[in-house]
């Protein structure tokens, strides 16, 4: 149900949680996502992404695609279902993902882990922050190890940032 949002029209709205749903099915701009973006935070919503297969999650990702996976919860959605997903980047390449993760859109938590790439506000029941919860944050650099390219500046920063995290959590 869409609902106008300051200048924006939203796809949905979770009013009592201040909480913007935007579904993408079509391409779109770095400008657009990001000014979309800002327009709800100015009027004090967070937003969620859900990005339709269609247009995204393949091998190689735009601008756009990027910056909000790394920015703002953002998921898949393949029509039927929406789901997260361990995924592994080499520059604008995703050189590996996961197997779907299925999240529950109605069960929003606030991030208690730190894990790589995901400085999100919020989070969902299902979604790779709540694996992490149940596998291990160790599990996950395990993982990225293996299918990371190697040899790689990013990989090496990859693994430093993993062994930063286990300090923090451990200290």
């Amino acid at each position: 149900m869409e609902k106008v949002v300051g200048s924006r029209r939203a796809d949905a709205l979770w009013e009592a949680k201040k909480v913007v749903f935007e579904v993408q099915i079509s391409p779109i701009s770095y400008e657009e996502a990001f000014n979309r973006s800002r327009d709800y935070a100015e009027a004090g919503y967070q937003i969620v992404w859900l990005l339709h297969e269609t247009h995204f999650n393949h091998t190689k990702a735009s601008l756009a695609e990027r910056f909000l996976r790394k920015t703002y919860p953002t998921y898949y959605t393949n029509g039927a279902f929406v789901y997260d997903q361990f995924e592994v980047w080499d520059g604008k390449i995703r050189s590996f993902k996961g197997e779907p993760l299925p999240i529950d859109l109605t069960s929003p938590i606030k991030p208690f882990l730190p894990i790589p790439h995901r400085t999100w506000p919020l989070h969902f029941i299902g979604d790779l922050h709540t694996w992490c919860a149940q596998y291990g944050v160790k599990t996950l650099e395990k993982l990225h190890r293996k299918h990371a390219p190697l040899h790689t500046l990013a990989y090496w920063l990859k693994f430093l940032e993993y062994r930063l995290l286990e300090l923090i959590r451990n200290s």
